[in-house]
């Protein structure tokens, strides 16, 4: 097959043809005039959804993008330790997993109980511990944010950034604490800040003008993440129990996000 029509020619050289460039450069011209005439028109519709977007919280543009897609949820990957048949079983296979610094988080799956060691951002990093532990399986939870299904304004855009700038947050400290880079004291410390944060959304959502049920759906998202951060930094936890309680927050966020 013959590519060369997809190639760039500098010169712009097409061929033997004295009258090119002339014929060229009139089509650009008209090209323009058209291209000046269509943006022309549109001025006054984008200023008008601008207009319309501001003084609907944001619903508007919200709505537009959820038309185009979000461009892919991200993906966490849990490492599984365990699948049980009863809740029970599950609570007693967990309560073994925290001892030994793993998360025990517990989610539901088909009418199974999984017991979570950790949480992971690639699925590299997850198949990597997974090959270090022998039984263990991994499963992915995508953020699909189903908690705002429905929602379309400002506030639950906002939501989704800080909230998953919170998960990331905390799984950056998770990993500098179980690496030894950083002590209790100082995770506590650069955690309490994350914490705050997740407060403040708690009044914004509050004292948000976006309609009751809006409110209520992104405060409950909101204050499952707050409860977590607010039990880490506020726990007075060992140093041996310190690991656990990051993977099982990490876990926690991860999975409400689904």
């Amino acid at each position: 097959m013959d590519y060369s029509p997809y190639y760039f020619h500098r010169n712009g050289y097409r061929g033997e043809d004295d009258n090119y460039a002339e014929r060229s450069f009139a089509k650009k011209k008209g090209r323009l005039s058209n291209l000046l005439l269509v943006l022309l028109t549109a001025l006054p519709a984008v200023a008008a959804l601008i207009a319309a977007n501001f003084f609907s919280d944001g619903a508007i543009v919200s709505s537009v993008k959820s038309w185009f897609g979000s461009g892919g949820a991200d993906v966490y990957y849990f490492l599984i330790a365990s699948e049980h048949e009863s809740e029970t079983e599950a609570v007693a296979h967990a309560t073994i997993v925290r001892e030994n610094k793993g998360a025990g988080f517990i989610m539901e799956s088909e009418g199974k109980y999984l017991v979570a060691l950790a949480t992971y951002f690639s699925a590299s990093d997850a198949e990597s511990v997974k090959q270090k532990n022998a039984g263990t399986e991994i499963v992915e939870v995508k953020a699909t944010y189903s908690a705002l299904d429905g929602i379309g304004s400002k506030i639950a855009d906002d939501a989704k950034k800080r909230l998953k700038k919170a998960l990331g947050d905390f799984n950056a400290v998770s990993k500098e604490y179980v690496a030894g880079a950083v002590s209790v004291a100082t995770a506590v410390s650069e955690l309490t800040e994350v914490r705050n944060d997740l407060l403040i959304l708690k009044e914004e959502v509050i004292e948000s003008s976006s309609p009751e049920e809006d409110r209520e759906k992104v405060g409950g998202l909101t204050d499952a993440f707050f409860s977590a951060a607010d039990s880490v930094v506020s726990g007075a936890f060992s140093a041996d129990e310190f690991e656990a309680v990051l993977r099982y927050a990490v876990c926690l966020m991860a999975y409400s996000l689904r």
